[in-house]
C-alpha cells in the first residue's frame, strides 16, 4: 500500500506543478497579449517618393511565403502533420528560393506577401522583413503585424515558442496613406492569445485624375469553425472596398483568402494533381455585380501540409487571388508554379488596367 500511496503522491505533485506552470503561462500571455487598435497607421519605409500619376497599367504579385518554413519537404502540426519548423539546412534552402524568385520580380509594381516572420523561433529568428526589403532597394515597404505571441507552448515536445509575423508589402510608389485594419472578430479567450490577430493592410496612391489607387493586402482566417471569423472579415472588406469605389477610387485586394474564389472549378486544373475545395463561403458573393475575381483557374496556389508534397497525391486548391473594383480590367493573371518548392503556396501574378 505504501508504494501505491507514494506513486499517487508523486502523480498528484506532478499534476499540481503542471497546473501551476500552465496557469502562470496563461496569465503571463494574457498580460502581454497583443491588442492592436481597430485602425492603426503604418510606418512607411524607403526613400522613393514617386506616385503613379498618369500610369494606368499596373502589375501585382501576391504570395504567402509560409515564413520560408513550408517548402515541399515539410508538413505542419496544425494541419495534421508533426513539424513546427524545418531543419536549418532545409530552411536556408526555402529562404534562398523565396529570395531568388522574388529577385526576378523587380519589374512588378506591388508585391503583397503574407506570413513573413520578423522574429520567430520557427524561422530561426531571422528578420525576413529586412531581408526581403534589401532585395528591393528602390521600393518602399510597410509591415502589418498579425501574429505576436511571446510563447506558444504547443506541440508540447517541440513548442513553436515566440512568433512575430505579419503582412509585408513592397511597392515602387510611396503610399500617401498606409493603415492596418483589425478584423472585427477573433477567437474567445484563452484561445485568442495563441492565434493570429487578422487584419487588412490598406495603402493608397495618388493618380493624376484626382482619384486614388487603393491596394489591400490580406490573409484571412483558416482555422475557423462555423466560418464566423471569415464572414466578419469579408463584411469589413466589403465595407472598405465599396466605400472607396463609391467615391471614385480604384480598388484591388489580394492575398491568401483561405477560401476558393467564386467560379472555382477543379475540372479546370491542367496539372494532373488531386484537387480539393476549401471553404467556399457565402461571403464571396456579397460583392455587387461588376466586381471581378482574378485568378488562374488552370493551376493550384495551395497544397495540403499534413504530409510532405508529392505531385499527383497531395491535394491542392486555389485560395490565393485578387478582387478588383468594376473600374479595373484584367490584362493578365497567372499562377507562377514551382512545385511548391519553397512554400505551401504559389505566387500569383496580375496585370491590370485602370479604366
Amino acid at each position: 500500500m505504501k508504494i501505491f500511496r507514494f506513486i499517487f503522491k508523486i502523480l498528484l505533485l506532478l499534476l499540481i506543478i503542471s497546473l501551476v506552470i500552465s496557469g502562470t503561462l496563461i496569465a503571463y500571455l494574457s498580460l502581454t497579449e497583443y491588442k492592436p487598435s481597430p485602425v492603426e497607421k503604418l510606418e512607411i519605409h524607403g526613400l522613393n517618393k514617386q506616385q503613379p500619376g498618369a500610369h494606368r497599367s499596373f502589375s501585382l504579385l501576391t504570395w504567402n511565403i509560409g515564413y520560408c518554413g513550408l517548402g515541399k519537404g515539410e508538413d505542419f502540426f496544425y494541419d495534421g502533420g508533426k513539424s513546427t519548423r524545418p531543419e536549418f539546412g532545409n530552411y536556408q534552402n526555402y529562404l534562398n528560393g523565396v529570395y531568388n524568385l522574388l529577385s526576378k520580380q523587380d519589374s512588378i509594381d506591388f508585391i503583397l506577401l503574407q506570413e513573413v516572420d520578423k522574429d520567430a523561433k520557427r524561422s530561426y529568428f531571422i528578420n525576413q522583413i529586412e531581408l526581403m526589403a534589401n532585395n528591393f532597394k528602390d521600393f518602399n515597404y510597410q509591415f502589418a503585424r498579425n501574429y505576436f505571441v511571446k510563447f506558444i507552448p504547443f506541440p508540447i515536445f517541440s513548442p513553436m515558442a515566440k512568433v512575430e509575423a505579419g503582412l509585408l508589402q513592397l511597392q515602387r510608389y510611396k503610399p500617401v496613406e498606409a493603415q492596418r485594419f483589425s478584423a472585427p472578430v477573433n477567437f474567445s479567450w484563452p484561445k485568442r492569445i495563441f492565434f493570429l490577430d487578422r487584419c487588412f493592410m490598406v495603402t493608397k496612391y495618388i493618380l493624376d485624375n484626382n482619384k486614388q489607387l487603393v491596394v489591400i493586402n490580406l490573409h484571412n482566417s483558416a482555422f475557423d469553425e462555423g466560418s464566423v471569423l471569415r464572414s466578419g472579415e469579408m463584411k469589413l472588406l466589403k465595407d472598405l472596398m465599396t466605400l472607396e469605389y463609391t467615391i471614385g477610387n480604384y480598388v484591388i485586394a489580394g492575398g491568401d483568402w483561405n477560401q476558393n474564389p467564386p467560379g472555382f472549378d477543379t475540372k479546370m486544373f491542367i496539372t494532373g494533381e488531386s484537387k480539393i475545395t476549401r471553404h467556399i463561403e457565402p461571403g464571396n458573393s456579397i460583392f455587387p455585380k461588376g466586381w471581378t475575381w482574378a485568378f488562374d483557374s488552370s493551376r493550384p496556389t495551395n497544397r495540403d501540409v499534413d504530409k510532405a508534397y508529392s505531385k499527383g497525391y497531395t491535394p491542392v486548391s486555389i485560395i490565393d487571388y485578387f478582387l478588383l473594383s468594376p473600374n479595373i480590367s484584367i490584362e493578365e493573371v497567372r499562377t507562377i508554379t514551382n512545385g511548391f518548392g519553397y512554400s505551401d503556396h504559389h505566387p500569383v501574378y496580375l496585370r491590370v488596367h485602370l479604366n
